[in-house]
């Protein structure tokens, strides 16, 4: 299972920082190209989640996550071959519909084959697994890209080993199904897998001031983090003057600090204030868009760079902790779903927009206004804040 979320999360980052490297390199396109670039691909996973995800009941997960590493692994060899950019847009949504089926339910797998005892701790080792992948990935990509000439195209041959790999294991796993959660069986009898209507999902999760806190803080990362994904590798390429190695290698420096901040989270689990992680997280994530606002040398946009890899490295585990403690089984997926699509809903809208105003307005003027975004979701979290996540050891019973 963690093997999985390794070869998932290495090849969903390449295709994010590396494409739009891709895209302007054969192409040309413009900022506001590569904005609509970014809007295709998590358009998809929006899309996905409604229409796909869900309507899957609990017992097809795995089904469906071998179905989803197949249509990976099928379309990254395509990325080597589109001769325009509007043949690589179709190839980027088909990868953005694949991603947005295993992203929500590769993370209810780790609480279905959890008991209570050690949920906490899987959670933050999954997501642990999903920062060191964040670190191979542009590691691999920096030799690669060193030894062939910055050869882009024939990074993603070298990367659909990683999908074919998760189609044998997800194959491994349909036919031989682990021991999983006593809960999840008593729970899927006791509501026939009837989970109710979309809309009503939604409210339940909207009246849920515990989930909101989860929610209200990822996503208060999660804008700034569209945009760093979107147009990061371009603007530290074109504004430092540095190799495509060299970027990847930034990207690095950037992911190796979420490790050692999920490193931390798997150190302390359980966590018994999760709202004050939450805290830190928020507070990292405006220093760290500060210091890329004023940032004129490589040496300050890198220490930004690295702050802002500690909000990447725990709020999201910590939002999938609270979303694993307080949401019941039967929309466990569901709930995590909608995590999901609120980043991929921001990684759709704000690209495109931030595409149009990086012409008028340059990058340090957008991060800055990042900046100003983030104290507004600052200030919802306040309120929001008295109702505080604690560790809850009876969520679920062990098994």
């Amino acid at each position: 299972m963690m093997l999985l979320a390794f070869l998932f999360r290495i090849s969903n980052n390449m295709l994010l920082t590396t494409t739009p490297l891709l895209v302007q390199a054969k192409f040309h396109v413009s900022a506001q190209g590569l904005g609509l670039l970014a809007c295709i691909y998590f358009g998809s996973m929006v899309l996905v989640t409604f229409v796909v995800v869900s309507r899957v009941r609990p017992d097809m997960i795995e089904l469906v996550i071998f179905l989803a590493f197949l249509l990976l692994a099928f379309g990254l060899p395509l990325y080597a071959l589109p001769a325009s950019p509007q043949q690589l847009g179709v190839l980027y949504g088909t990868s953005g519909l694949a991603c947005g089926i295993l992203q929500p339910f590769l993370i209810t797998l780790v609480t279905k084959y959890s008991s209570a005892k050690y949920r906490e701790r899987n959670l933050a080792l999954y997501t642990l697994v999903l920062s060191g992948s964040l670190i191979i990935g542009p590691l691999i990509e920096t030799f690669v890209l060193s030894v062939n000439n910055d050869n882009l195209r024939e990074v993603y041959l070298l990367f659909t080993s990683f999908p074919l790999l998760g189609v044998v294991l997800s194959s491994v796993m349909l036919r031989r199904k682990q021991q999983i959660n006593p809960r999840w069986d008593e729970s899927l009898h006791a509501h026939a897998i009837k989970p109710g209507s979309l809309w009503h999902r939604l409210n339940q999760l909207a009246h849920d001031r515990i989930y909101l806190i989860g929610f209200v803080g990822n996503i208060a990362y999660t804008i700034p983090y569209a945009i760093i994904t979107a147009f990061g590798a371009v603007y530290i390429y074109t504004n430092f003057h540095v190799g495509y190695g060299t970027t990847q290698l930034i990207f690095a420096v950037f992911f190796g600090a979420s490790f050692l901040a999920r490193c931390t989270l798997a150190l302390m689990a359980p966590i018994p204030r999760k709202d004050l992680v939450m805290w830190i997280g928020i507070v990292a994530t405006l220093i760290g868009l500060l210091l890329l606002s004023f940032s004129h040398t490589l040496l300050l946009f890198n220490i930004g760079f690295a702050l802002l890899g500690v909000p990447h490295g725990i709020l999201f585990p910590t939002a999938t902790m609270i979303i694993a403690e307080n949401v019941d089984v039967v929309n466990l997926g569901f709930a995590n779903s909608i995590l999901g699509s609120s980043i991929s809903g921001a990684a759709f809208i704000v690209p495109p927009l931030i595409g149009l105003l990086i012409p008028k307005l340059g990058y340090n003027i957008i991060f800055l206004l990042m900046a100003g975004l983030v104290c507004i979701f600052t200030i919802v979290f306040f309120l929001l804040h008295p109702y505080s996540v604690r560790s809850n050891s009876t969520s679920l019973p062990e098994g």
